[in-house]
């Protein structure tokens, strides 16, 4: 992210399974965000799963 942005969104629709977005809050913490898929019976339902690692 550019030092001069302020906020930057991003649709978790989007993401493809198995993405890693790492995250940086205004005190400079960071952490990376997994994004993991679990199909269903149902073809048209899913779950999405994300797992946090400060």
């Amino acid at each position: 992210m550019l030092r001069h942005e302020k906020n930057h969104r991003l649709p978790l629709a989007g993401a493809a399974n198995g993405s890693e977005i790492c995250i940086k809050d205004a005190s400079g913490n960071l952490a990376l965000f997994a994004i993991t898929t679990k199909p269903t019976t149902v073809p048209e339902v899913g779950f999405l799963l994300g797992d946090m690692t400060v």
